[in-house]
């Protein structure tokens, strides 16, 4: 076929794939190999590949349809010059890949849209942690694409449980990244500006175990972690409004007294301005979003040098 095809004209080429003999032909070809494509569809394979100047743009869309329909045109030219049981199987499985992304092209303008979303969708998922508040947020914002991506595209469903194969540009992931950042972090400032405690709590705990984790065999300190971050009198006293400011800032003080212990030298700078932004803040909830959001991060990258150091020993 590809060297009956080749340097005929576009409208020369679009006469021939039309002529029933040919049709026919590739009706024959793909029923004896088990291949469920219509005929027509799979000579339109050919159009793309000898004119894919004429018909493609520059669009992902329509690169990643013509990267598919090159090896799709490659592995049906090995089956016809050497016949082999795994070739064939090869050669069914590109079919179907190089005819999802056809279907896609030909509804390229709902579709640029849709798989940036179903892929972000997918990537989200990635992103949980296992940390009940954080794992929330990532549903709903999963649960906010999935609805966009329904009124697009009625069969989105389908799209969503097999996305065509596509990187995620990386500046795209960081920004959905980001949204779900905000949103956690807005919805923590929230809750404090609420006085519901829960989350708060909660962090206090976690930071508690990271903390133990990073010195595991000092027990001792152990002991004074959990003296100075007991979450049962911290719960009693913020339920009870029996807690000033002093003691809050006690209690960070204390958290950034061992960010400091186990930091990076060339973070110290970094630390200090931030612990001195941390105490000019008038505004309570932001004082705590604030704090806690770069405590976790300061404590991820630390944990991060740490398992570096202990793999390498």
């Amino acid at each position: 076929m590809d060297t009956v095809c080749f340097n005929k004209t576009f409208g020369d080429l679009m006469k021939f794939l039309q002529e029933e003999d040919v049709i026919q032909r590739t009706r024959w070809f793909l029923k004896q190999n088990g291949v469920n494509i219509y005929p027509k569809k799979f000579l339109g394979f050919f159009m793309i590949y000898f004119h894919h100047e004429e018909l493609l743009d520059t669009s992902e869309i329509s690169q990643e349809l013509l990267k598919q329909i090159n090896r799709c045109i490659r592995v049906y030219d090995s089956i016809r010059t050497q016949y082999k049981d795994f070739k064939l199987k090869i050669f069914h499985h590109v079919v179907e890949e190089t005819e999802k992304w056809f279907d896609i092209w030909k509804k390229k303008d709902k579709y640029e849209l849709v798989i940036p979303m179903v892929h972000m969708y997918h990537h989200l998922q990635e992103q949980k942690t296992g940390r009940t508040d954080w794992d929330s947020e990532i549903d709903n914002q999963r649960a906010l694409i999935k609805s966009k991506i329904m009124k697009i595209e009625p069969n989105g469903q389908e799209i969503i449980d097999s996305p065509p194969r596509v990187q995620i540009n990386k500046e795209a992931k960081e920004n959905i990244i980001n949204v779900v950042y905000k949103a956690y972090w807005d919805k923590f400032q929230e809750s404090v500006k609420n006085k519901e405690w829960e989350q708060l709590i909660g962090f206090v705990g976690e930071i508690n175990t990271i903390l133990k984790d990073l010195v595991p065999h000092r027990t001792d300190f152990h002991q004074e972690m959990d003296d100075k971050m007991d979450i049962s009198i911290l719960k009693q006293r913020l339920e009870n409004n029996a807690i000033n400011e002093e003691d809050i800032f006690n209690l960070m003080e204390y958290i950034v007294n061992w960010i400091r212990q186990f930091q990076a030298p060339s973070d110290d700078n970094d630390t200090e301005e931030w612990w001195k932004y941390i105490q000019e803040q008038s505004s309570w909830d932001l004082m705590m979003r604030d704090f806690f959001m770069i405590t976790f991060a300061k404590l991820d990258k630390i944990k991060i040098i740490s398992n570096q150091i202990i793999s390498k020993k």
